[in-house]
């Protein structure tokens, strides 16, 4: 299941694919009949999909990721997604992450969920500084904050907030809160809050097919606390 582009995209950037043809050719080998569409095909027939294996293309573009989300969450139940539609949902989304390390025990850095300005008063009791604040969105340690003090905390996630909103969204957003004052918190957005590790210089990045591990040490720029992804 290919995106606008016929591509499964591999990189950031989305401008290549993997070569999902040598994987359909190796698949034939065993046996396995190979179809290829785009998510906009479906749009007639989507229902009439039962039984099937379907690997599917996310995206890095959060709009689109949405469409390609919704359109994987009516296939799920009648198919067998790959990757499964939580992983889907985990791609490019820090606190479904969290969730999901908290659900299976993973242990992780202590975090926080945070979705508007009255989550602060919350974690002046329960936080130790200094955290690290991160857009839930994002790749390459872009957005993300140290924060040594409960004012960077405030500062940086207004900050979050204002760069993920549009214009027109900005504009809409202070109506309302003018319109309605004392009824909506100051801001409403998302950001992952986690406890502040020294960085060695390097971390590793865990890929995992089925039984197979693949380790990937990656080093940091220097002067850089920030992990390498």
């Amino acid at each position: 299941l290919l995106d606008s582009a016929g591509r499964i995209p591999q990189i950031i950037k989305e401008s290549e694919s993997i070569d999902f043809k040598a994987i359909g050719e190796e698949l034939k080998t065993q046996g396995h009949q190979i179809e290829y569409s785009h998510y906009d095909e479906l749009n007639n027939n989507l229902f009439s999909l039962t039984g099937r294996v379907i690997i599917c293309a996310s995206s890095q573009t959060l709009r689109y990721k949405k469409y390609i989300e919704d359109t994987c969450l009516s296939l799920k139940s009648d198919n067998h997604l790959v990757p499964r539609y939580e992983l889907m949902i985990a791609h490019e989304n820090k606190i479904y992450q969290s969730f999901m390390m908290k659900k299976k025990e993973i242990q992780a850095p202590q975090s926080w969920c945070i979705s508007s300005s009255n989550s602060f008063e919350d974690l002046k009791s329960i936080v130790d500084y200094p955290v690290v604040i991160k857009q839930n969105t994002g790749y390459a340690s872009r957005s993300v904050y140290k924060c040594n003090q409960h004012d960077d905390l405030e500062k940086y996630f207004r900050g979050i907030v204002r760069a993920e909103r549009s214009a027109s969204e900005t504009l809409i957003e202070t109506y309302r809160k003018f319109k309605y004052r004392g009824k909506y918190p100051k801001f409403i957005g998302k950001a992952l809050v986690q406890q502040f590790l020294p960085n060695e210089g390097y971390d590793y990045k865990v890929l995992v097919f089925w039984d197979i591990l693949f380790v990937l040490k990656r080093f940091s720029k220097k002067n850089d606390w920030r992990s390498s992804g």
